[in-house]
């Protein structure tokens, strides 16, 4: 059929495999692997933070090049996120995740065994390839879910079924391209995307705002609850567990508040689509809240004052961060959609970035400053940004009509 019209499948038509119909406990168990696999991969990007000073005195060099064990873990997403906008979500993980898990066992093995033992310890891993087809299974479970992928696929065996080669998707569209075009389209692509987009700069900002502080905290718990409240190094660790209660408590609050007036409001607009700025509306009350519970384990790490002041300020610092990076996180991928992998990734880069460098200055901030003046400061910041996700929902449809790579539906 030379001169019959293409047929082309759109993401907005009917989906051969919609992820959206998949069954509730499915779509729940490929979210717990992806969490954990998360889980896993972000505390590998940190955990090296502690061992810089033994990095830096043992290979003998700067402090700039030591924190480079945590800074160089920015250049991945710049990679992988526009990649996989143009191979599909899992081929990506499952090329990624294999040498980064023979890396990961690798410096275990070697770290924590001796020459004498390290060959028992290498028999227990030469196991490993073995047992590694039982266990395969669960990773290549996760399936394919980025929609223009799966309908290049589907075109694809829809020409090989049929013999008809007027089946495309609209990734089939692409002319031949020039190396510079691959960059743009690749690598560059979330740079370009950041310059563009007053939205995502400014998204991207505070996320990393936020992640600087939670790793600048690393740093202050110490100096107060050591320094000044006389606990040892044990103790103060068991500081941050605070953090994590008041992030498990914004969780939950999540879960039985804003989601259910999400899903009533998604039910009052259908068919229209709820507009993405609603996903900021956690933001309106993280945002103020950071700033709080700055300003007050600022002011109350004094000696004299009861120690669990400072750690309920934690807590609450735990759970502002929480609202913050759920808004910033769900307002980028309803707002960019196809893009968002992109999006998402320069978003890392940056807050990476922010985590890697906060560290850097803490305790000359801290010694400089004092405690109250180092925090008061970083609540001052922090009340910069308050006003965001307001203007946001005011302005945010127009700024995405003039967007190049942001979603605007016909139907908000």
């Amino acid at each position: 059929m030379p001169n019959s019209p293409r047929v082309t499948l759109q993401p907005d038509g009917p989906a051969p495999e919609p992820e959206h119909n998949w069954g509730i406990k499915y779509r729940w168990f490929l979210t717990a692997i992806s969490g954990s696999l998360v889980l896993n991969a972000t505390f590998a990007s940190s955990a090296p933070a502690n061992l810089e000073p033994d990095f830096i005195e043992h290979f003998h060099v700067s402090e700039e090049v030591g924190v480079l064990t945590i800074s160089m873990y920015m250049l991945g997403p710049l990679l992988w996120g526009p990649l996989s906008e143009q191979y599909g979500r899992r081929i990506i993980f499952l090329v990624a995740f294999f040498p980064y898990m023979c890396f990961q066992i690798g410096c275990a093995l070697w770290d924590m065994w001796d020459a004498n033992h390290l060959g028992d310890a290498m028999a227990i891993f030469s196991l490993m390839p073995i047992l590694g087809p039982a266990i395969a299974p669960i990773f290549f479970l996760i399936p394919e879910t980025y929609l223009p992928y799966i309908l290049k696929m589907e075109a694809k065996r829809l020409r090989k079924e049929t013999g008809d080669d007027r089946w495309h998707s609209a990734m089939d569209k692409r002319e031949k391209e020039t190396i510079p075009d691959i960059l743009r389209r690749t690598i560059l692509k979330p740079i370009i995307m950041l310059v563009q987009e007053p939205m995502l700069f400014i998204m991207s900002l505070y996320m990393s705002f936020v992640y600087g502080v939670i790793y600048l905290a690393f740093e202050a718990i110490p100096i107060i609850f050591i320094g000044q409240h006389g606990l040892n190094s044990g103790e103060a660790g068991m500081v941050f567990i605070s953090m994590a209660v008041g992030s498990c408590l914004a969780v939950f609050s999540y879960i039985v508040y804003f989601n259910p007036q999400y899903s009533a409001l998604h039910a009052k607009l259908a068919p229209k689509s709820v507009p993405p700025e609603v996903r900021l509306r956690s933001m309106m009350i993280g945002g103020p809240a950071l700033a709080i519970s700055l300003f007050w384990l600022a002011w109350t790490s004094y000696p004299h004052i009861s120690i669990w002041s400072p750690i309920l300020a934690i807590c609450l610092l735990g759970s502002s961060t929480f609202y913050i990076f759920m808004g910033c996180l769900s307002y980028i991928i309803d707002t960019y959609l196809m893009n968002a992998a992109s999006a998402l990734s320069i978003n890392t880069v940056m807050r990476s970035g922010f985590g890697a460098g906060f560290p850097l200055f803490a305790n000359q901030m801290y010694a400089t400053l004092g405690t109250p003046g180092a925090t008061s400061l970083l609540a001052g910041l922090a009340v910069v940004f308050i006003p965001a996700p307001f203007l946001l929902i005011k302005y945010g449809k127009k700024m995405r009509g003039l967007s190049k790579n942001a979603v605007v539906r016909q139907n908000e």
